[in-house]
């Protein structure tokens, strides 16, 4: 649907919900010009609330070692068969363009509506021009045509037959005087403008009727007010039952609802203070403004040091956690011993919480997610750098870029060393890398291959040189060298989020995190051969820890889908 339709949706339904309030709260009230001005505002109102956008700021942590729930609003449900995805946006060659034909038929309606305007208009200035003009001391402007029309008014002229202008009644150019200088056809053409744009909107047409009559009330109470007895003057109405009306852009004397006008002049004013029933605005305007409302979700990495997984002391002790399979089961090794216990009391055994620990966590292909989930809760609560490993055991080469061994470690599912604990990630930043179950993989809610196409993809999209707005920001950032000389480099901000179902097998998992690693060891590499002139693996660990600060990888992984 374009942006205008829904535009003029909103403005639909915020109408339908004012005038259903003036309906049932001041439409039966005597207070004329209060209920016309309320009807005239709320009309108005209707059409700029849906362009008010209040923005609500929500902070979501996230922990530093990369846990990062709170993330689902993001993703579109990814079906457990084969992966599709149940958006509601596919299409098809076969689908009937229903929304396209809609729109059409949308603005086709506009336009007819609008036209007929121009020619009601072009036919009034035609009747200006045909009748006999005669100027009036206040302005006014009479039109005395030959043909038997019954009296209306428009802007400053007052349309009249010639036997109603002979006859002498002064009931009628009373009437007319006081649409004019009340100024109803200014409220009727900005009505019936509005209402080319809602022309579908029966309550749009319910109001127009309603401020219609209000227009007509009026006039007829300056008449009576002006001294006309008001037997006389419904008696003259009647008589002019008969005859023809004006376009819906003038001021008719004779109306379709003389009954209500009979009625309206027998009644007594009502008390101002029922005039206090127009607050039911500030409720429905509230509401609207809430269900217009955005929420902007600010992501936070967590404060909580236990959380953050930064390392403060380095140990040469490591912790092996092995999930291996068993007569079918799953079996949870820690050190090569056995886990007959909670593993949260295994693991507290031979972690040393008063130092950093190095555990890695070796699975076989098809353990689920869910056991790794599972073990890294209990992880979460020491100050330990996790890395992975499969039943290979082989160091994975990414792009056929080779990591220096000594730090090798970095490329676990952990942010870079250095990285702030209070740094925020804008949604903008954030790329969702997704694996199912099915062993199907996606970024956001596209689906995508492990192979050279998606890693050059998702270099594009992290280096973002082209500073498009629907990739990850970029900060160009004066950086040091380790022989003291500085450079330029436009240091990206993106977040790379990983997320999976429990029962996702460990190995698309690992597969995930090694064709992630490789994505970044690449841009590592481009930029080495750009700053130092040489490849990733030859450079010392000073100059590699500047390239890293050129290209900061963050990698972060959320909640899983428990199904």
């Amino acid at each position: 649907m374009s942006p205008f339709v829904l535009f003029e949706v909103k403005a639909a339904l915020i109408i339908a919900a004012f005038h259903l309030g003036y309906r049932l709260l001041l439409s039966r009230e005597k207070l004329l010009g209060f209920n016309r001005a309320v009807l005239l505002a709320t009309l108005c109102a209707s059409f700029l609330l849906p362009l008010c956008r209040i923005t609500f700021h929500k902070t979501v942590p996230l922990p530093a070692e990369g846990q990062a729930a709170g993330l689902t609003e993001m993703y579109a449900e990814i079906l457990e068969s084969g992966g599709a995805i149940s958006t509601g946006a596919q299409t098809s060659a076969t689908v009937f363009p229903w929304e396209d034909l809609l729109t059409a038929i949308y603005f086709t309606g506009t336009a007819a509506m609008l036209l007929k305007i121009i020619l009601d208009t072009a036919g009034i200035i035609r009747t200006i021009k045909s009748g006999r003009r005669i100027p009036q001391n206040d302005g006014t402007e009479i039109i005395v045509l030959d043909n038997g029309i019954s009296p209306f008014s428009w802007m400053k002229w007052i349309f009249i037959s010639e036997d109603d202008y002979s006859s002498g009644n002064s009931h009628i150019l009373m009437h007319e005087r006081a649409h004019i200088r009340l100024g109803h056809a200014k409220d009727m053409l900005l009505y019936n403008i509005l209402l080319a744009f809602q022309w579908f909107n029966p309550a749009m047409w319910l109001l127009g009727r309603d401020l219609r009559s209000l227009c007509e009330y009026e006039a007829d109470n300056v008449v009576l007010k002006n001294g006309t007895d008001i037997k006389e003057y419904q008696y003259s109405l009647i008589r002019k039952a008969a005859g023809a009306s004006g376009n819906s852009i003038t001021n008719s004397f004779n109306h379709s609802i003389l009954k209500n006008r009979i009625t309206m002049m027998s009644k007594s004013k009502s008390p101002m203070y029922r005039g206090l029933r127009v607050l039911y605005i500030i409720p429905l305007t509230a509401a609207v403004l809430t269900a217009n409302a955005e929420t902007k979700i600010d992501y936070k990495i967590s404060e909580n040091p236990a959380m953050s997984g930064a390392i403060t002391e380095e140990k040469d002790e490591n912790v092996l956690v092995e999930i291996k399979k068993e007569n079918g089961a799953f079996a949870i090794f820690v050190n090569g011993n056995v886990s007959t216990e909670n593993i949260s009391t295994a693991l507290t055994n031979v972690i040393d919480s008063d130092g950093s620990i190095n555990v890695t966590i070796q699975a076989e292909d098809d353990t689920p997610m869910g056991i790794i989930a599972d073990i890294k809760s209990v992880l979460r609560l020491f100050p330990v750098k996790i890395r992975y490993t499969g039943e290979s055991q082989e160091s994975y080469t990414p792009g056929q870029v080779k990591l220096p061994e000594a730090l090798i470690s970095e490329v676990s599912l952990n942010p870079d060393t250095g990285i702030s604990p209070d740094k925020s990630i804008s949604k903008r930043n954030i790329v969702v890398f997704f694996a199912n179950k099915n062993g199907k993989y996606f970024i956001h809610t596209e689906p995508r291959e492990l192979d050279a196409e998606t890693r050059n993809y998702l270099k594009k999209v992290i280096s973002n040189e082209e500073n498009s707005t629907d990739n990850p920001e970029t900060v160009m950032t004066e950086i040091r060298r380790p022989d003291g000389s500085t450079f330029s480099y436009p240091v990206s901000k993106a977040s790379i989020v990983f997320r999976c179902d429990r029962k996702t097998p460990y190995k698309y998992f690992r597969e995930s995190n090694e064709f992630l690693k490789s994505v970044y060891a690449e841009l590592r590499n481009e930029c080495s051969e750009k700053v130092f002139g040489k490849s990733l693996s030859n450079l010392s660990e000073a100059e590699y820890r500047t390239i890293v600060t050129a290209i900061p990888m963050l990698i972060m992984e959320a909640d899983m889908m428990d199904r």
